[in-house]
């Protein structure tokens, strides 16, 4: 068992294809993938069973 293979991938589009870059890695045997830093890689990170929506960041406004 070696160090493990990271293979590069694209920024995904959404949750379903985070988890198909994931799975799709898996299936492969990499270990990881490295993807560049995004504003929608992060949020995908942070919540990755958020359905949508992201109500956390509604303002309310009186």
């Amino acid at each position: 068992a070696g160090a493990g293979r990271w293979a590069p991938a694209a920024v995904p589009v959404g949750r379903p294809a985070w988890r198909e870059v994931l799975r799709s890695a898996a299936e492969r045997g990499d270990h990881g993938v490295l993807v560049p830093a995004e504003p929608r890689l992060l949020d995908l990170l942070r919540n990755p069973d958020d359905p949508g929506g992201r109500h956390d960041l509604q303002l309310a406004q009186g």
